[in-house]
């Protein structure tokens, strides 16, 4: 009942105009949500296959130098390529093992380029001498390959949700 006898119309009825702004509005929401898991997923799935990558990269250096017991031209080659991967994709930890292991490698290089300068050989104590050096220091690189590769497979598997592997 209208006691002023004048009906009232809306000029523009807001009802239909605020629903499909809503609903264009959660729409356009729920893509940007979407979207930014999809980009943060797709990050996560290439860092992983990067640091896969280079725990590959640290294992082909491994093994020919454990199997060679020592230093050539191949095992330089994938040293290089291991120290780049690590570089680029390694965490704190793979860094710090890595440098340690650097570090150990430029003693044996420079120890066996001193050595060969010094070209003492024919002398059986020198020889003795030059041996147990060359073993100590290649004993220490494998023991800091040992802890890089030990680190890196608790990270990875860690980062893919496995359970932490005790065995060396």
């Amino acid at each position: 009942m209208n006691l002023l006898c004048v009906e009232f119309k809306p000029v523009i009825e807001i009802t239909p105009f605020l629903t499909t702004f809503l609903s264009i509005l959660v729409v356009v929401v729920g893509w940007w949500y979407n979207q930014a898991k999809n980009r943060k997923n797709e990050i996560a799935k290439e860092a992983r296959t990067y640091r896969l990558k280079m725990l590959s990269s640290i294992i082909d250096f491994r093994l020919p130098f454990v199997k060679n017991k020592g230093i050539n031209d191949d095992v330089q080659i994938l040293y290089d390529k291991a120290y780049t991967d690590v570089q680029l994709y390694g965490n704190n930890d793979e860094i710090k093992l890595f440098t340690k292991l650097r570090d150990t490698y430029a003693s044996l290089l420079n120890y066996k380029k001193t050595h060969l300068e010094k070209s003492s050989f024919g002398k059986i104590g020198n020889e003795v001498e030059h041996r147990f050096c060359v073993d100590k220091l290649v004993s220490e690189l494998e023991q800091a390959i040992d802890e890089l590769s030990i680190c890196c497979r608790d990270n990875i598997r860690k980062k893919l949700n496995l359970k932490k592997h005790n065995a060396k």
